[in-house]
């Protein structure tokens, strides 16, 4: 049955509805407050909260040093954890923050908990910056020629899960049972993109040891016939690489290109073993090498289903198509 009553009465009763169930309160409390102060009365009250001890010039001049990172406040690295802020606060404005208060201080001055990503001390910046300012350009007019490219990298899975996540009564840790042995999946794989038309492919071969230059030749000359164009490969500078890019040097149908040193984050394979082994089978707990070769094949197959995906990782790497 629908309620009956003008549109102001029905208004009023979802308002007293909505502040009786917020605040727990009596029925006749709410109505004598509305009675007194029509429909302002029953919006809610703004808590404020107490006064900040940190003033306008001192939150600036905080968030003014977090940015200039954690290690002009001598501290080892460059990560600010909830403690380190604290100590800064405490140093800086002789004010001292309970952990939960920094937290707050942080989100309200727009910081936010991030993961780091981890950077190579050997890493030459400017040769990886060039590589994508110049160097990836001159590579994409390889297309012009009809040419495919191909970013390809390799991994290992182990019969370990990376990062198992489940619910549990608090304090009653749950058991995972593991296969003790180490049985491992070795996988390359290689992420396409079409010339003009720029879809996106992803092949892979799995191996149950490791890849020396034979296979990855053999893989390399696969994703040729699979794409029946001639195929400009992007990698690192693994010895095997080169020894196959040193075998092949005189075949037309091959180009290859090798990335600046320690510079895994330029390549967008790199994301699909990321999302492989942290999303789609963070949780999975093979019992034996086969099972595990079962999982990582069907989560490869998968993500080579998913344009979306492939161009994701693309857009990670900030390789512009």
């Amino acid at each position: 049955m629908r309620p009956t009553g003008s549109k102001a009465e029905l208004k009023r009763r979802r308002r007293l509805g909505v502040a009786l169930h917020r605040s727990g309160r009596s029925v006749a409390r709410w109505t004598k407050m509305f009675e007194q102060g029509g429909d302002d009365a029953l919006d809610p009250i703004p808590n404020a909260g107490g006064k900040s001890r940190l003033s306008d010039t001192d939150r600036a001049k905080l968030a003014a040093l977090l940015q200039l990172g954690a290690r002009t406040s001598e501290f080892p690295t460059e990560l600010w954890t909830l403690r380190r802020v604290r100590d800064v606060i405490e140093r800086e404005f002789d004010v001292r923050y309970s952990i939960s208060n920094v937290h707050v201080a942080l989100h309200s001055l727009g910081f936010s908990p991030q993961k780091a990503v981890r950077r190579a001390r050997e890493q030459n910046t400017e040769a990886v910056e060039r590589f994508r300012d110049v160097k990836w350009p001159h590579i994409k007019k390889s297309e012009q020629e009809g040419r495919v490219l191909a970013l390809s990298d390799e991994s290992g899975f182990m019969l370990q899960p990376s990062s198992p996540r489940t619910w549990a009564p608090r304090g009653e840790t749950p058991e995972l049972i593991c296969g003790a042995r180490y049985d491992r999946v070795s996988a390359i794989s290689a992420i396409t993109i079409s010339p003009h038309a720029h879809r996106t492919g992803l092949y892979f071969r799995l191996l149950r040891g490791n890849f020396n230059a034979d296979e990855i030749e053999r893989f390399v000359r696969q994703v040729q016939r699979a794409v029946r164009r001639p195929v400009t490969f992007v990698w690192d500078r693994l010895s095997a690489h080169r020894t196959v890019a040193k075998r092949l040097e005189g075949d037309a149908r091959f180009e290859f290109i090798l990335l600046p040193a320690y510079a895994p984050t330029l390549n967008p394979d790199e994301w699909v073993w990321r999302y492989a082994k942290h999303h789609l089978l963070a949780n999975s707990c093979p019992m034996n090498g086969d099972a595990l070769e079962r999982g990582v094949r069907a989560a490869l197959g998968g993500i080579a289903k998913r344009q979306d995906l492939l161009h994701g990782f693309i857009r990670g790497a900030r390789l512009p198509l």
